[in-house]
């Protein structure tokens, strides 16, 4: 039981100082816990961090409490991602940025449990408001290394949707697939997330003046690498331990 206004959670006899939530439900019940703890300790919300009708609510409790909700995303955990980030001079290698490439795309179906994927009223949307955020993230965070500041504006949004293997429709009404196109300043980004795909890829494509880098995370089978593609010269390649985010 938590005292209103208090961080210590009472359980018995005990007392539990509480440093921080991280939400492990769905997207329908973040705005909630958000609202019950934010004034208490930091919130950490996993992705999609709301429904899309409870974005206005949320930028109010924003507002109220400034540096306190935090989106969370498991996949700027990667070896690869992480390694980028502490070695600064692979980014400067490829020049200005020009074009953003993200895909993280699945072959496999849905995990059994996890079916609610599928409902808007449960997760705001499909797989592709599952997923694609992850992309977004990782786009963001990179531009920002760039010290690209300016808003990303969505231009255009693909929707897609799968059947099983059987030939059987999905139960549900969410899409399996979304990608979204759009600028930030004068930088096109090209970003898309879902199941039902052909091949399974979890990276970003980063286009600059000086030549290409790929920043491929890993999942569970696959091991995460970095390829940088000069304009002119040798093509480097660091690959990392499986294991992925």
């Amino acid at each position: 039981v938590a005292e209103a206004g208090s961080s210590v959670i009472h359980m018995g006899d005990r007392e539990i100082k509480v440093d921080g939530i991280i939400t492990a439900v769905p997207p329908k019940d973040h705005l909630e816990i958000a609202k019950l703890w934010v004034s208490k300790a930091p919130v950490l919300l996993e992705k999609p961090i709301v429904m899309p009708h409870e974005l206005d609510e949320l930028e109010q409790l924003v507002t109220i409490y400034p540096n306190r909700i935090f989106a969370a995303d498991c996949f700027m955990d990667s070896d690869a991602f992480q390694f980028v980030l502490h070695n600064k001079t692979l980014l400067t290698s490829i020049g200005d940025l020009m074009v953003v490439n993200g895909r993280l795309v699945e072959s496999n179906p849905i995990e059994p449990g996890r079916e609610w994927l599928l409902d808007p009223k449960i997760g705001g949307g499909g797989l592709g408001m599952d997923i694609l955020p992850h992309s977004l993230a990782i786009a963001h965070h990179l531009l920002q290394e760039f010290n690209v500041t300016e808003q990303m504006i969505v231009q255009e949004v693909t929707l897609g949707r799968y059947v099983t293997d059987s030939g059987e429709p999905l139960i549900g009404e969410g899409e399996t697939y979304m990608g979204i196109h759009g600028r930030v300043g004068n930088i096109p980004f090209f970003l898309e997330g879902g199941k039902g795909a052909d091949t399974v890829y979890y990276g970003v494509t980063l286009k600059g003046t000086r030549g290409l880098l790929e920043i491929m995370n890993g999942t569970d089978k696959h091991a995460p690498y970095i390829q940088i593609i000069p304009e002119d010269g040798t093509t480097q390649v660091y690959t990392f331990p499986l294991g992925g985010v």
